[in-house]
This record gives C-alpha cells, structure tokens and sequence, in this order.
C-alpha cells in the first residue's frame, strides 16, 4: 500500500510542478514587435496574454487606411507570437529547475 501511495503522491507532484511552471510562464512571458527594429514606428506589447500597449505614432496617421490597418494587425499578431514563444521557453526552464531540484 505504501509503495501505490508514493507513486500517487510522486505523480501530483510532477503534476504540480507542470502547473506551477505554466502559471509562471504565463504571468511572466512578454511579447514586443515592432515595424522596424532599427527606427520603431509601431510597436505593440503583449502581457499576460493581453495587448498590454500598442504605439501608434502621428506621422503613421497619414498612411493610407488600408496600409496602417495591415501594419498595426501584423504587429500585433508578431507580439502575440514572440509572447507565445517566451511562454513556451519559461515553462521548459520551469520544468527543468523543477526537475533538478
């Protein structure tokens, strides 16, 4: 009985630890795109899961409808990406620190 005991008890955990390192990873990964790395124009930050920021200078006002409709979509889209991978990438750490502890 002791021995069903440690492996139900040894599953939670590793359960548990799953758990904690995706909680972790989604309360910490952040995302940031913007148009262009070298001058950034729009740039757009996600957080928590959530657009947490989106800048949208003057001077891109001008811009066609069209045009600044398809720039700020794909930037945010981009920063929902680079969120996803940084959450992928925080939960692999978690586990793994899990694990060696």
């Amino acid at each position: 009985m002791s021995e069903t005991k440690d492996a139900i008890f040894a599953a939670f955990n590793k359960v548990q630890s799953v758990f904690d390192a995706s909680e972790f990873a989604d309360m910490c990964a952040i995302g940031v795109y913007s148009d262009d790395p070298e001058s950034p124009g729009v740039t757009a930050v996600v957080f928590q899961g959530q657009l947490y920021s989106l800048v949208i200078p003057d001077s891109y006002l001008n811009l066609p409808p069209n045009t600044i409709t398809n720039v700020v979509n794909a930037v945010i889209i981009n920063a929902y990406r680079e969120w996803g991978a940084d959450r992928i990438r925080l939960s692999r750490e978690g586990l793994q620190s899990a694990h060696a502890a």
